[in-house]
């Protein structure tokens, strides 16, 4: 006899439960291994969990525990990438401030934002959509292709390509 959907998830929730008492220090250590920060580790193995109870296909996991390490290395990852991406966003907006530093600093404030978004909307469209989603949308590669229909690699070069015209324009405003 098949069993019901809600048994089937209650045997799912146990499983994970399971595999997240048995294996959680051994994912925290091996996050920390990558990462360097064990508050950043518990969050993402945390995380990791989370995005696995939301699978609709767990139960047709082969080998859960190696599926596990390889989620939590490419979470761990996906998350250094977003800090890094985040850090240049904000090498961008210091560059702006230097620049107006000097010049006036009770409108610094208005004029970095100003700036910063004239330089984003005078942005080719599709590059401006692209790189609208992945930095300030924080979405993935794969998912900016898959809602536009293109490929990956058109995804990274539209979102080069921005980051290069923006530091362009950002040069120019401080000669």
């Amino acid at each position: 006899m098949k069993p019901s959907i809600q048994e089937d998830q209650h045997y799912k929730l146990k499983n994970i439960i399971r595999l997240y008492e048995g294996q959680k220090n051994n994912l925290i250590c091996y996050c920390y291994s990558i990462c360097g920060n064990i508050q950043m580790a518990e969050d993402i193995v945390q995380n990791t969990f989370l995005i696995l109870l939301q699978k609709s296909n767990f139960n047709k996991i082969q080998n859960l525990q190696n599926y596990i390490f390889r989620c939590i290395k490419l979470n761990t990852f996906n998350h250094l990438r977003t800090i890094k991406n985040q850090n240049r966003i904000l090498n961008i907006v210091y560059t702006t401030k230097t620049i107006f530093h000097a010049r006036n600093d009770k409108d610094y404030d208005f004029l970095k934002e100003k700036i910063i978004l004239d330089s984003i909307d005078s942005l080719p469209e599709k590059r401006r959509q692209v790189f609208i989603m992945k930095r300030i949308e924080n979405k993935s590669l794969k998912e900016i292709s898959k809602e536009l229909g293109v490929s990956c690699k058109t995804v990274e070069n539209h979102i080069t390509f921005a980051l290069k015209d923006l530091r362009n324009k950002i040069t120019c405003l401080n000669d």
